[in-house]
């Protein structure tokens, strides 16, 4: 059987003393593929890339680093890269400095070192004199990124340090991004759908209520999303009302119009409101929810339906 660069099987990550977790974990990552983790703020996309990168440990499962469990790596074999907080950085030294050390600790020669920066620099439109302390917000998330990258590494491993910029900057980060993981092993985290779309060519995982979807595209999802932010990333109008049920069966009425749905998971949903993901232009394909789109009723494509136009 031939094996994935990563794969997280049946893991569970948290982080140490905390009660929020994340649990059930399936992903893989191919070699020289990107891979985006999606999710809001808060929900766990952070947890689940240190996870990935060996800085929590797993509660129970498995993480595998071609082919072998990354617990019985050493942490100098691993060769995966974190887009570690500027405050890590140094913030006494220059850019240039910054940007050498990670070669200087792998031994390169300095001409090697003087060709990386030089190419780094241009890249990532960075000046190697500048302290890195009196660098503004947009340069500093270069700096991380052409740290990370600016030597070869098994898996790069990027959390969205832009989330904070102005969406204009977030934009160039993002064009700036998809250069530079061409051919290379990337997992990537963002809560900006658009971001999601554009940079997970190689597969998107939605991270929503301490449960992550596995790896599908944005075509997989959009038939079957597992959960509301699934339905969210792929576009679908999000609808909220009461699901009943007469003789003819279970329905709700949005809009003054009549839609019959499946039975949900349990009666204890009739009477009650909840959230519907559909759209009538793509076949009226639709998903419900409980309230609080925590749970999925019903996981059903085929059956939601118009059935009149007259209201009730």
């Amino acid at each position: 059987m031939t094996h994935r660069l990563l794969t997280l099987e049946n893991a569970e990550a948290s982080y140490y003393g905390a009660d929020f977790s994340i649990t059930n974990i399936n992903i893989s990552l191919d070699k020289g593929e990107t891979l985006v983790v999606y999710g809001r703020e808060g929900s766990g996309k952070t947890l689940i890339l240190r996870t990935v990168a060996g800085l929590e440990d797993i509660k129970s499962g498995n993480i595998y680093l071609d082919g072998s469990k990354l617990e019985e790596i050493p942490l100098k074999d691993r060769d995966l890269g974190f887009t570690f907080d500027f405050s890590s950085l140094g913030k006494k030294k220059t850019v240039k400095e910054i940007l050498e050390y990670p070669m200087r600790l792998r031994e390169y020669s300095q001409d090697k070192i003087t060709y990386c920066v030089d190419v780094a620099l241009k890249e990532f439109s960075l000046d190697e004199n500048s302290l890195a302390d009196e660098l503004d917000a947009f340069s500093k998330v270069r700096l991380i990124l052409a740290r990370l990258f600016i030597i070869s590494r098994r898996i790069y491993i990027v959390d969205d340090i832009w989330k904070d910029l102005p969406y204009e900057e977030q934009e160039q980060i993002i064009e700036l991004l998809q250069s530079v993981v061409v051919g290379k092993s990337v997992v990537i985290a963002t809560q900006e759908i658009e971001f999601a779309k554009r940079l997970g060519k190689g597969g998107i995982c939605v991270v929503a209520k301490g449960d992550i979807s596995e790896k599908l595209s944005l075509e997989e999802i959009s038939l079957l999303p597992s959960n509301m932010e699934s339905a969210i990333l792929c576009g679908y109008p999000i609808y909220m009302d009461v699901l009943d049920k007469d003789e003819r069966g279970y329905f709700v009425v949005i809009d003054g119009v009549r839609y019959g749905v499946d039975a949900p998971l349990s009666e204890i949903y009739v009477g009650k409101k909840v959230c519907f993901a559909f759209e009538e232009g793509i076949g009226a394909k639709g998903f419900y929810y409980d309230k609080d789109c925590e749970r999925l009723i019903s996981r059903s494509i085929k059956k939601l339906s118009v059935e009149n136009r007259e209201g009730v």
